[in-house]
């Protein structure tokens, strides 16, 4: 990936968002263009986003392939769609496409993966370990165009390896995230525990809503606290009544979503992370804690990887299905407790860099190139990858007439049409 001739194209959904994932994303694409390479960023869904800036600033060119999404559920023709895609394609001339987690782009356009496959090199990557497999099911219909995937957690690998026992070839490597956090003096731990929240404001996964109940216990216990909540999300409204009927107002702050550098900021001025999901792929904003020294206490999801966190060393972990038990850890959160693993978490973040995670992906692009060699783009490349293709046929959203019944319509048809011959 030294050479200036790399294109990577990243397709992703709404790459511009507030999200971990649209974090690691960015990340990425700075030390792409660093390392000489060309990069766009296609979105197929939303081209909005307070991150949207900061790609332009990376160096990538965007892309607006939002007009896919309603073609691909046949709210829009798909003709120009694909034309678009085809004319983008012929330009760029990629030679990595990496399809980040974007199924519905992958289903729709297996076609033209499979078509410009000989030039390029084509990338799926997983980012979260979902208990409902159907986002690795989603996968079936395009796995044949694929020459890699990265997965962001080794647990996510295992499941797709028990759910495509064929696919043994498939080359699948595990790739932790890395995060860019400036090294600097951090606020001393005091009496008061300063709790930090950072991610979207939604009850399915994040389980924000149980959070009120543990603030309320830790009050009633009489611990000394405040915590903050960057974040915004459908939860927010919900998130700040619960608070208020419990009088935690005055401890609890909501600031709305904040740019990652005021982030940053409060990871060095607050003692603890608190994450309460259910399932996670490698939290952003868990590597930002630990980088900065802001002790994560989380859910011990099966997606951890335990060489990183070590419960009692530089983490705090709480079995996912007890929440309770966050309240006794916070409860035990000396001063100098909190100073042990802090400089502990520190240690571990130095190696969670973003430029370690890129390494990673420029190794992997190595071997994935050396299993398959690609072909130079022809000079004409507008009339190899023009094709015609339906981009729906895959859709699984999409209602489906039994098969009996399109038999059944056939067989009428040809009744009709030999009624009609007689007449």
């Amino acid at each position: 990936m030294r050479a200036p001739k790399e294109r990577h194209l990243w397709v992703w959904y709404a790459p511009y968002g507030m999200g971990g994932v649209e974090t690691y994303l960015l990340n990425m694409i700075r030390e792409t263009v660093s390392d000489n390479a060309a990069v766009w960023v296609a979105a197929t869904k939303s081209g909005d986003g307070p991150l949207r800036e900061q790609f332009v600033r990376s160096g990538a060119e965007l892309l607006d392939w939002t007009d896919f999404n309603d073609a691909y559920m046949t709210n829009r023709p798909e003709g120009p769609v694909r034309q678009r895609l085809m004319t983008d394609l012929a330009r760029i001339k990629p030679t990595l496409l990496a399809l980040n987690d974007c199924n519905d782009f992958s289903i729709g356009a297996a076609p033209a993966l499979r078509r410009i496959r000989r030039y390029c090199t084509v990338l799926d990557t997983f980012h979260i370990d979902s208990p409902i497999n159907q986002y690795l099911d989603f996968r079936r219909t395009f796995i044949d165009s694929l020459d890699g995937i990265a997965a962001t957690n080794q647990n996510v690998i295992d499941t797709f390896r028990r759910r495509y026992p064929r696919e043994s070839s498939l080359e699948v490597r595990y790739i932790p995230n890395g995060v860019d956090v400036p090294d600097r003096e951090r606020s001393p731990a005091t009496r008061t525990l300063k709790l930090l929240y950072v991610g979207r404001l939604v009850q399915d996964q994040k389980r924000i809503l149980e959070l009120p109940e543990l603030l309320g216990e830790i009050a009633a216990r009489g611990k000394d606290f405040t915590m903050t909540i960057v974040g915004d999300g459908p939860c927010r409204e919900s998130l700040a009544g619960s608070l208020a009927r419990r009088n935690l107002t005055d401890r609890v702050r909501l600031t709305g979503y904040l740019s990652p550098q005021e982030v940053v900021d409060l990871y060095f001025h607050h003692d603890v992370l608190v994450n309460l999901s259910t399932f996670e792929g490698f939290s952003m904003s868990v590597l930002e804690a630990f980088a900065a020294g802001c002790v994560p206490v989380c859910t011990d999801v099966d997606s951890l990887d335990r060489d990183v966190f070590q419960n009692g060393v530089n983490c705090r972990l709480c079995p996912v299905n007890s929440l309770e038990l966050m309240v006794d850890i916070w409860m035990d959160l000396t001063p100098e407790l909190i100073q042990q693993l802090s400089a502990r978490a520190r240690a571990t973040g130095l190696s969670l860099t973003a430029q370690n995670t890129y390494q990673k992906y420029r190794e992997f692009l190595e071997v994935l190139r050396q299993r398959r060699p690609l072909e130079d783009w022809p000079d004409q490349a507008e009339s190899f990858v023009n094709l015609e293709w339906d981009l729906t046929e895959n859709n699984p959203g999409l209602a489906r007439p039994h098969p009996l019944r399109g038999l059944g319509r056939s067989a009428w048809a040809r009744v009709r049409e030999t009624l009609n011959g007689r007449r």
